[in-house]
């Protein structure tokens, strides 16, 4: 009897999809399109090895993510950022964190195991400082410019799984769904803002962290609505150097 496994076309179908996916929003955050650049699907197939069905399919997930815009019988265009779209953001991301923290703590408080975000947190301090010993630490020696370069990707990692793991945490998948296409703006606007502040951004996740993690809604909600209102700022500063900056 044969057993070996059939592929799951669907699947491998599901997964090109994501990774066509991944591979534009990162190419679109990294800036390797200019905003306003028309995205073709058969240029896009071409450079991706890939036939136009993913790149189709992929493309409203970049627009719910404010990477492009479709209009119809046109080709999909990368979006510029501006100081609006930014105000808009940071108005929906204060109250929603601040919520998305109190129930974090509320499932703490019930007996959810807060350890895996403990962990993230002490992951985020090592790669800190190894991105800049000075700051946290004096007697760690200076690593070299791409040991430095690496580490600084592996704390922005550690931060975005901490933020992730804090939604997980609460426990609500309707605000998983809500705060995914805001989570891709965030990390947009971020590209230019991530080297700003770092150990002060850490030390607000800290703040946060030990909220949630003695269970204290009420501090962590107000720890969460600290964090993104200087998060707001380092990025309202940063944002005029981001490449697809279109001013107000």
């Amino acid at each position: 009897m044969n057993t070996t496994a059939v592929p799951d076309e669907a699947s491998s179908e599901v997964n090109l999809v994501d990774r066509v996916y991944r591979r534009l929003r990162t190419d679109i955050i990294e800036a390797r399109f200019q905003a306003g650049a028309p995205l073709r699907e058969r240029e896009l197939a071409e450079r991706l090895q890939v036939s136009r069905v993913p790149i189709r399919e992929a493309l409203p997930r970049l627009e719910a993510g404010g990477f492009v815009r479709i209009e119809p019988r046109r080709p999909a265009v990368v979006t510029h950022v501006s100081f609006d779209d930014l105000d808009e953001l940071f108005e929906l991301r204060a109250p929603i964190e601040a919520t998305v923290a109190r129930l974090a703590a509320a499932r703490v408080a019930e007996g959810a195991d807060p350890a895996p975000l403990l962990d993230l947190l002490a992951e985020a301090r090592d790669a800190l400082r190894a991105t800049d010993p000075h700051a946290t630490d004096s007697r760690v020696t200076g690593p070299d410019a791409r040991a430095a370069a690496d580490a600084h990707e592996h704390f922005m990692c550690c931060n975005g799984q901490l933020h992730a793991q804090i939604v997980a945490l609460a426990g609500n998948p309707l605000l998983e769904q809500v705060i995914a296409p805001l989570a891709d703006r965030t990390d947009r606007l971020n590209s230019v803002s991530q080297h700003r502040d770092r150990t002060s951004r850490h030390e607000e996740h800290v703040l946060l962290v030990e909220a949630i993690a003695t269970g204290n809604t009420e501090l962590a909600g107000s720890c969460a609505v600290v964090h993104i209102e200087r998060e707001r700022r380092r990025a309202m500063a940063a944002l005029p150097a981001h490449p697809h900056f279109a001013g107000r």
